[in-house]
């Protein structure tokens, strides 16, 4: 039941028009990076590899509930209402 929702909804995301799927770099300085993200701003590894992929892509905005990178985008997040 959850895997069709899963699937479901994946779909109806990959439809979105411009959608682009970003790939992480896989070289050995941008693995290490991680860590220095981790570091800097006390990310967990899944958020420090967020952090380089958007890097790596040059993406500066994004949307999440996860509070973690306020500490990262602090100057640019957006307050609630």
């Amino acid at each position: 039941m959850i895997i069709e929702v899963m699937k479901s909804v994946l779909v109806k995301i990959l439809e979105i028009p411009s959608l682009e799927i970003c790939s992480p770099p896989t070289d050995k300085p941008s693995q290490l990076k991680i860590v220095q993200f981790m570091d800097s701003f006390q990310l967990r590894p899944r958020d420090a590899y967020h952090l380089l992929i958007m890097q790596a892509n040059e993406i500066e905005e994004f949307a999440t509930f996860d509070s973690d990178f306020r500490r990262v985008f602090s100057a640019k997040a957006l307050k609630k209402a």
